[in-house]
C-alpha cells in the first residue's frame, strides 16, 4: 500500500492544483506570489539543512557537535537485520528534529499547501467569477 501510494496517488494529488493553475487563466497578486514563493523556498532550505544537519552528526559519530548553539542530542538506536546481525544507528534528536518529532513532514507537506493556497487565493478572488456568477 505504501508502494501504491508513494507511486501513483501522491505525484497525482501533488500536481492537482498545478493543473488547475495552468488551465485556467489566473491573476495572483504579487504580494501574494512573493509570500508563497517565499515560503516554498524557506521549505527547500529548512529540508536542506534539516538532512546537512543529520548527516555532519552521523559523520562526526562519537564526536559531539553544535547544533543551534548547543551539543547535539543523539540517540544510538540499535537494531538487528534480517541476517541476524547487530547494528547501529545515529538519531539526531535536537535542532529541527528536536521542534517535532515527525518534522520531515512539515517540510514534505508545506509546498503542495502552498499550492493549494495559490489556488484558493484565484478561486476567492473577484476576477474569478465570470458576469453571470459562474467560476471560470
Amino acid at each position: 500500500m505504501l508502494g501504491w501510494g508513494t507511486m501513483c496517488f501522491m505525484p497525482f494529488i501533488h500536481n492537482l492544483q498545478s493543473m488547475y493553475l495552468a488551465t485556467h487563466n489566473v491573476h495572483i497578486p504579487l504580494g501574494a506570489a512573493l509570500i508563497i514563493a517565499a515560503l516554498g523556498l524557506t521549505c527547500i532550505y529548512i529540508n536542506y539543512d534539516a538532512d546537512e544537519m543529520r548527516l555532519r552528526v552521523r559523520r562526526a559519530h562519537p564526536k559531539i557537535l553544535t547544533i543551534w548553539g548547543s551539543p547535539a542530542e543523539i540517540i544510538l538506536a540499535k537494531y538487528r537485520t534480517s541476517d541476524g546481525q547487530e547494528r547501529t544507528s545515529v538519531l539526531l534528536a535536537s535542532g529541527y528534529n528536536g521542534v517535532s518529532r515527525h518534522f520531515h513532514y512539515l517540510r514534505m507537506h508545506l509546498p503542495p499547501l502552498l499550492l493549494s493556497l495559490s489556488v484558493v487565493a484565484v478561486a476567492s478572488s473577484a476576477d474569478s467569477v465570470s458576469q453571470n456568477g459562474r467560476w471560470c
